[in-house]
């Protein structure tokens, strides 16, 4: 006889048959309850589907504040493209990150706290670190408080400071980064 709580290993063929049918649903707009506004456009979803991905959505609609109840929810500061790509990836598990999607797509996801999302976006800019935008991923790192971005971009900036200090974007750096790069005892300084 066997055990009824026994692990049995997910059934692969019925997560993707779920993640299908979700997207076939969103597609078609059936059984949607909610509609999130941004700047005109409209985006009917479902709220478990959004709640499930994104602990700021999990928050509103649990929260049984105004927002939970409502059938229509204006998000501010979001821009429509980078909304579209966070629901579709919420509803297909694909996200299409390149270098003109990442960092509107970072900020979005880490306004909507869409864990997965800021992952693969902090894994994309770390990878495509280089001399010419160090300084900037290091001020992305700290903006958003990614420790691992702001690491690896100061950690390319140190190797290359003889390069990285004539750059614009080095004399921006707050006061707290600046000193914070400039006291490193891996610095590659001749003296």
């Amino acid at each position: 006889m066997s055990d009824l709580n026994e692990r049995r290993p997910v059934n692969t063929d019925y997560a993707v048959s779920l993640l299908e049918q979700l997207k076939l649903f969103y597609e078609q707009k059936l059984l949607t309850d909610v509609v999130l506004l941004v700047e005109g456009n409209e985006f009917p979803c479902h709220k478990m589907v959004l709640a499930t991905c994104s602990s700021y959505f999990r928050a509103m609609f649990m929260s049984g504040l105004s927002e939970s109840k409502q059938s229509h929810v204006h998000l501010r500061n979001v821009n429509p493209a980078t909304l579209q790509m966070i629901i579709t990836y919420a509803y297909t598990g694909n996200l299409a990150v390149n270098d003109n999607t990442v960092e509107p797509l970072y900020e979005t996801a880490c306004f909507l706290q869409v864990e997965d999302v800021l992952l693969q976006c902090r894994d994309y800019l770390v990878k495509k670190i280089h001399a010419d935008n160090c300084v900037r991923m290091l001020s992305i790192g700290d903006l958003f408080s990614c420790v691992e971005l702001k690491q690896s971009a100061k950690r390319m900036v140190e190797h290359k400071f003889p390069v990285v200090y004539r750059q614009e974007a080095f004399l921006q750096l707050s006061h707290e980064l600046l000193v914070d790069v400039l006291s490193s005892d891996n610095l590659n300084v001749e003296k």
